[in-house]
């Protein structure tokens, strides 16, 4: 049993038991699809420059917006104009980490 199950028991066991035992799922929530975009994002990108050293020497800015775009998960945000606003915060951080 993991901390979040015995927290999620403590708050509610009827949340516990539909979501552990009848496991219902569960939305996730905007801020967790935001850092899941970024970091698998950045795995991609860092995989792709150890498969071929060369790119390193290369502009690859091109190449990290390709693979943000591929990665992006659009759901959990209240509505499109949030979720927009908030994929251009994730593209310029990593803008930002590239240069």
């Amino acid at each position: 049993m993991s901390y979040s199950q015995l927290d999620t028991f403590h708050a509610c066991p009827l949340k516990y038991q539909f979501r552990y035992l009848f496991q219902v799922p569960v939305p996730v929530p905007a801020v967790a699809n935001f850092g899941s975009s970024v970091h698998n994002t950045l795995r991609d990108f860092y995989a792709r420059l150890q498969e071929n050293p060369l790119l390193a020497e290369t502009d690859c800015a091109p190449m990290l917006h390709e693979i943000f775009e591929q990665e992006w998960i659009p759901y959990g945000y209240e509505n499109r104009p949030v979720m927009l606003a908030e994929k251009s915060r994730a593209l310029s951080m990593l803008k930002r980490l590239y240069e």
